[in-house]
C-alpha cells in the first residue's frame, strides 16, 4: 500500500465523485482510493459496480462511511483511515448539496436552502479538511483538491451567467435556480486560498476545479440539466485526475474552471464543418462577419494553434463561449449591452456542436441538423430590432 497514492474523495458513490475514482482506477498510475459515502450500503454498491467496470485494472478502491454535514461521522472516518494506512496524499472534497430546487418546489423556506447549502458545502468541506490535515501532512506530496463551480466572478462578469434574461416583476418565475450553490461554490473558492496561503511552507498543492456545467444528480435534477446541454461527469473525472497526476502543478492556489474543449472534440468539429460543407479551416484574417460557420471554424483554428498545455480544455461549452467572443471580436458594433445576444446563442451553439459532431468516432452525421447561419442572422436580425425600437423611443 505505501507504494500507492492515496486519495480519498467525498461524495462519491455517484456522480463526478465517482468518476473521479474511475478515472484514477482506470489511471495507468498506482492508487487506493477511499470513497466516501454518507450510505455504507450505496458506496458499496458503487464500488462493485466500479470493479466491474475497470476490472483489468490494478488499482484499489474502499468505501468508507462519512457525511460532512455530521462532526462525529467526519471524526470516525479520520480515525478509520489513520488506523488503516496513516497518510493520505489527495484529499478530494467533491461532497455538495444545492437546496435551491427543493425552495422552489415549497420543500424549504428560502433562508433554509442557502443555510442547508451552506452547512455542507462550506461548513463541512471546511471541517472535513480540517480533521484529515495531519494524514495530508503526512504525504511526500500533499494535493487539496476543492470541487467547485458557478461561483467564479470572472465568468460571470463576462456574461456566462446560468440564467437568461428574465421579465419584468417580483417574485420572478423560476423553473431552475443555483443561487444558493453558487454563493457557497464562491465562499469555497476563498476558503481554498485560505488553506493555500496556510499550507505553503508544508508543502501542500491546493487547488479548485470546477468541472463546468455536467449532468448529475445534484438537485435531482440530472434530466432537466441534460436537455440543457450539460456534459457527461466523466469530464469532471478526467480533470481531477489530471490535477492529482500533477498537470496543473503550475497552477497551485487558483481555480482551475473548464473553459476550453477537448483537443480531440476540435478535431472531431473540423472534420464536421470540412467535410460537411466543403470549408477548409480559415485564418482569422479572412473572417468575415456574415456567417456563423467561419466564425466557429475561426475558434476551432485559434484553439488548435494555441498552446493550452497549462489548461487542457476539456468541454463544449467553452467552444460555444469561445465562438460567442469571436462573434464579439468580429462585429465590432456588437458591445456590452448586447451580450444578451451572444449569452443567448451560446445554448443554440452548444445544440449545434452536440447534434453535429460525433464525438466517440469523430465522423459527421450524414446531414446537419441546424442551419447556422441562419442562427446567426436570426440572433443579428434580434440585435437590429432592439436597436430600432430603441431609436424609436429615443
Amino acid at each position: 500500500m505505501s507504494f500507492k497514492n492515496i486519495a480519498l474523495v467525498t461524495g462519491s458513490n455517484k456522480g463526478i465523485g465517482y468518476e473521479i475514482i474511475k478515472a484514477l482506477l482506470e489511471s495507468d498510475k498506482p492508487y487506493h482510493v477511499f470513497m466516501g459515502s454518507r450510505s455504507l450500503e450505496r458506496g458499496q454498491e458503487a464500488a462493485a459496480t466500479l470493479q466491474k467496470e475497470c476490472a483489468d485494472s490494478s488499482n484499489t478502491v474502499e468505501v468508507i462511511e462519512v457525511d460532512i454535514s455530521s462532526d462525529s461521522s467526519i471524526a470516525k472516518a479520520f480515525e478509520i483511515v489513520k488506523a488503516s494506512v496513516g497518510r493520505i496524499d489527495t484529499l478530494i472534497n467533491n461532497a455538495g448539496i444545492t437546496k435551491d430546487l427543493d425552495h422552489i418546489r415549497g420543500k424549504v423556506s428560502l433562508r433554509e436552502s442557502l443555510t442547508g447549502s451552506y452547512d455542507v458545502n462550506v461548513a463541512g468541506t471546511h471541517v472535513m479538511t480540517f480533521t484529515f490535515m495531519p494524514l495530508l501532512l503526512q504525504s511526500t506530496d500533499p494535493r487539496l483538491i476543492f470541487i467547485t463551480g458557478l461561483g467564479t466572478f470572472d465568468q460571470c462578469a463576462r456574461g456566462n451567467f446560468p440564467l437568461p434574461p428574465l421579465e419584468r416583476g417580483w417574485p420572478k418565475k423560476m423553473e431552475f435556480e443555483t443561487v444558493g450553490y453558487r454563493c457557497t461554490k464562491t465562499a469555497l473558492n476563498m476558503l481554498m486560498l485560505d488553506y493555500h496561503y496556510k499550507l505553503r511552507k508544508d508543502g501542500v498543492k491546493v487547488w479548485c476545479v470546477g468541472p463546468g456545467f455536467l449532468a448529475t444528480d445534484l438537485g435531482d435534477a440530472r434530466e432537466m440539466v441534460a436537455a440543457q446541454g450539460a456534459g457527461h461527469p466523466s469530464i469532471g473525472g478526467r480533470m481531477v485526475r489530471s490535477v492529482v497526476e500533477g498537470e496543473r502543478d503550475a497552477d497551485t492556489g487558483k481555480m482551475w474552471h473548464s473553459k476550453f474543449v477537448d483537443p480531440a472534440t476540435v478535431t472531431a468539429a473540423l472534420d464536421y464543418f470540412e467535410v460537411s460543407y466543403a470549408m477548409p479551416v480559415k485564418p482569422l484574417s479572412l473572417i468575415h462577419a456574415g456567417s456563423m460557420r467561419d466564425l466557429i471554424s475561426a475558434s476551432e483554428a485559434r484553439i488548435l494553434k494555441t498552446d493550452y498545455s497549462s489548461s487542457n480544455p476539456r468541454t463544449l461549452e467553452g467552444l460555444a463561449l469561445k465562438v460567442a467572443e469571436e462573434i464579439m471580436d468580429v462585429n465590432k458594433d456588437i458591445n456590452l449591452a448586447d451580450m444578451e445576444v451572444v449569452r443567448g446563442m451560446r445554448s443554440s451553439i452548444i445544440g449545434v456542436l452536440r447534434q453535429n459532431i460525433s464525438l466517440s468516432r469523430h465522423q459527421p452525421p450524414k446531414e446537419p441538423v441546424l442551419d447556422v447561419d441562419a442562427l446567426f442572422k436570426d440572433a443579428m436580425n434580434s440585435k437590429s430590432s432592439r436597436e430600432a425600437k430603441r431609436a424609436r423611443i429615443n
